[in-house]
């Protein structure tokens, strides 16, 4: 095993591609979707090598459509019942400043599950994995214990204008009677680039997701993907994004759970065909020293510890 992890280093399945094969071993012996190994392997999902997808190409549309429609009927539900029992005139629909501004009725732990639902995207889940596998598991930890410090100062920054301008609506107005046009129209200009670069990122990334599962066109998938968000979005306002956050919260928690609970076990009956793959936890805990050896661990420190010093 030692032989093998000093001749992968560096090999990647991507960088090492040479007429649909390549030169990477996987050390954990997992297997593809297929049962076949991914020694060799140029892509995850075998699309390199001529393989189908996984998945039907039906589920990609039933996923982008159905389910999309679905959840933004869900989302607007919500919204419609939660102005049961409110007047007319402050209704999200009929009153602009509600549309906008949810009615500043916002509450500490639907703003928790906002923050959760918007930072898990595709770049936090990558390269928290990356930095686990680099580092073991303080990676992941100093990773979110750094990000979390911006998330700090915005609330109190964000307590301090809510209690000295209660009746602004975006950040943008703070900066432009503080700061004036020049400022205001910098940072919205940074803003506009801002959620431009952050909204592609995030279609592309689901796109090319179903894309490789089940073999949708990709353009498809990124005119489709936006649609179901624009539906809630143009009915509930702010109001309506902030439920559909809660509702993404509520499935990243149950996903999370079910691999707590599938992942680490033997293969469970209720949910063998997910982990046909994956082996034992005991497996996965014998290769750790072996990983060790694997730049940038230092030799002699565990990667369960929080104590890894780069070499």
């Amino acid at each position: 095993m030692q032989g093998i992890i000093a001749s992968q280093r560096g090999v990647t399945p991507d960088g090492t591609c040479v007429n649909g094969a390549s030169q990477y071993i996987n050390m954990f012996g997992y297997l593809a979707y297929d049962g076949t190994s991914y020694d060799g392997s140029c892509s995850f999902f075998g699309a390199a090598e001529g393989r189908p997808p996984p998945l039907p190409e039906a589920l990609g549309w039933t996923i982008c459509l159905v389910l999309g429609l679905a959840f933004a009927a869900l989302t607007s539900l919500m919204v419609f019942l939660s102005n049961r029992g409110v007047a007319s005139e402050e209704q999200t629909g009929n009153n602009s400043e509600v549309f906008s501004t949810a009615g500043r009725t916002i509450s500490a732990g639907l703003t928790a599950a906002d923050v959760v639902s918007k930072w898990t995207w595709a770049a936090t889940l990558l390269q928290s994995s990356n930095v686990a596998f680099a580092y073991g598991v303080s990676g992941p930890f100093w990773y979110a214990s750094g990000a979390t410090i911006q998330v700090i100062l915005f609330a109190v920054l964000a307590i301090e204008i809510k209690r000295k301008c209660p009746a602004i609506h975006t950040m943008l107005e703070v900066v432009n009677a503080r700061w004036g046009t020049a400022a205001h129209l910098t940072f919205l200009f940074f803003g506009l680039m801002t959620n431009l670069i952050v909204t592609a990122m995030l279609i592309l990334g689901g796109a090319a997701t179903i894309n490789a599962l089940t073999g949708m066109n990709t353009y498809a998938a990124n005119f489709m993907i936006p649609v179901p968000v624009m539906l809630y979005t143009a009915f509930g306002g702010l109001k309506g994004t902030y439920y559909a956050s809660f509702t993404h919260t509520f499935v990243i928690y149950l996903a999370l759970l079910i691999f707590m609970y599938v992942g680490p076990s033997a293969r469970p009956p209720p949910f063998s065909y997910l982990c046909m793959s994956l082996p034992p936890i005991s497996v996965c805990h014998s290769l750790l020293p072996l990983c060790r050896s694997l730049p940038p661990i230092s030799v002699g420190h565990s990667l369960l510890s929080l104590y890894v010093t780069p070499s």
